[in-house]
């Protein structure tokens, strides 16, 4: 036949990526979403923070307003009826994550 024997050896790279090169793209992917996970948490936060100052402030001047009839007991504290006096709430904070790899500088 006219065709000689085709080598068995490759010239050029092949398809195949360096496991390091996988592992730092991988991280680096994983960092990417670490961060925009974080500035997420953080604008929520803040946006909970000031709900809560908003409602803190409505609900003095719902009871400015209805000018309610409170109780004063001996201790001279202020008691609203239920219905008025303020929801338990809180702010919530995230504790900051622990550096990431990619991150450390």
């Amino acid at each position: 036949m006219w065709v000689r024997a085709i080598s068995n050896t490759m010239t050029e790279h092949s398809r195949q990526q360096d496991p390091a090169e996988a592992l730092r793209r991988t991280l680096s992917d994983h960092a990417n979403q670490i961060q925009f996970h974080d500035s997420s948490l953080r604008s929520l936060t803040e946006q909970q923070h000031q709900t809560n100052q908003q409602l803190g402030q409505i609900t003095t001047m719902l009871q400015q307003t209805l000018g309610t009839s409170s109780t004063t007991p001996a201790d001279g504290a202020t008691v609203f009826p239920e219905s008025l006096q303020s929801p338990h709430f809180r702010d919530v904070t995230s504790p900051n994550p622990e550096k990431f790899l990619l991150q450390c500088s």
